[in-house]
């Protein structure tokens, strides 16, 4: 089986249109199973973010998802196991890395993020 990678970096616009485009590929790959397993960061999970997608994603397409929340090292081993169909986390070089490797068909960037120190001088 290979996987997915839906990379976490900022196109907020865009993710949910990414996240199923990459799930849809991962159905496909599953052989049309009804449940996606989504192998992701535990920052993504603790953002809320899922909270928000993946119940709209299941209503639109009848496809539920099951995360897996690791940290990167591990979302990309589960997925190299075959564990996961498709993964989504915040390391270009590894992600780059697994779909060279052969494990994954793509890699597709879905948002950035940036990090603001706001205060006095």
């Amino acid at each position: 089986m290979r996987t997915i990678i839906a990379t976490a970096l900022k196109r907020t616009g865009r993710a949910s249109v990414r996240l199923a485009a990459a799930a849809a590929l991962a159905f496909a790959a599953t052989g049309g199973a009804a449940e996606l397993r989504l192998a992701t960061t535990s920052t993504l999970n603790d953002s809320g973010l899922l909270d928000a997608l993946l119940p709209a994603f299941t209503r639109e397409t009848g496809l539920r998802v099951k995360p897996l929340v690791a940290g990167t090292g591990q979302t990309l081993r589960m997925a190299e196991r075959g564990d996961a169909d498709l993964v989504w986390s915040h390391s270009p070089s590894d992600e780059e890395r697994f779909v060279a490797a052969g494990y994954g068909t793509g890699r597709s960037v879905v948002m950035t993020n940036a990090f603001l120190l706001a205060g006095p001088r």
